[in-house]
C-alpha cells in the first residue's frame, strides 16, 4: 500500500473493518471497529495525513463468504483498504 501511495498525489483512502459472525453482534461490531483503526494508525505511522483516510466498521454485516450465525469463517475477519 505504502510503495503505491508514493505514486499517488491527493489519494483517498478508504479503510473497512469486517469480522465473521463467529461472536455476538456488538462485540464484532467493535471488533471490526479496532481492526480498522489498527490499520489505519500504521498507515498514519508511515506518513499518511489523517485527513486523507476514512475508518469504517461494519462488524458481521458484510461478509465476504455467506455463512450461518455463529460460524468461524476465516475470508470475513478482514481488513479492506481502497484508494481514490
Amino acid at each position: 500500500i505504502m510503495d503505491y501511495l508514493k505514486h499517488k498525489l491527493n489519494p483517498h483512502i478508504s479503510v473497512i473493518g469486517h469480522t465473521d459472525s463467529s461472536g455476538d453482534e456488538v462485540y464484532n461490531k467493535d471488533l471490526s471497529m479496532r481492526r480498522a483503526a489498527k490499520v489505519e494508525q500504521m498507515l498514519k505511522q508511515h506518513g499518511v495525513a489523517p485527513e486523507d483516510i476514512s475508518l469504517y466498521y461494519f462488524g458481521e454485516s458484510d461478509p465476504l463468504v455467506p455463512t450461518a450465525d455463529g460460524a468461524h469463517e476465516p475470508l470475513n475477519r478482514r481488513v479492506e483498504v481502497f484508494i481514490r
